[in-house]
């Protein structure tokens, strides 16, 4: 998986919290990834359990993919996985269409 990494002050950190939806639907953790050939800690927003797959809303994903092609990465690793949360979340609602007999609008 791509990443870039930057140095935040703590009020960027806060905007990009707001922005991530940290701690409701995300969590942060440290990552180890590779930079030049070392191996360095960085933080990133994992999901937070109990939250069904979906399809990203048009801004979040254009923004990302802005991102993408700004770094010069393969956009095609993130169309791959849009189309997996996607396709994860037609395998769910049957799922959730059962779950007490109750059905969900």
């Amino acid at each position: 998986m791509p990443v870039l990494l930057w140095t935040l002050k703590e009020k960027d950190l806060r905007a990009l919290d707001h922005y991530e939806g940290y701690p409701h639907f995300y969590r942060k953790k440290i990552l180890n990834v590779e930079l030049k050939g070392k191996t360095v800690p960085a933080m990133g927003y994992i999901m937070n359990d109990g939250h069904p797959f979906g399809a990203p809303s048009d801004y979040y994903l254009n923004t990302i993919l802005e991102g993408y092609e700004s770094a010069g990465f393969d956009t095609e690793v993130l169309e791959r996985a849009v189309e997996k949360s996607i396709r994860l979340a037609g395998e769910q609602q049957p799922e959730q269409e059962n779950l007490f007999d109750l059905k969900w609008w």
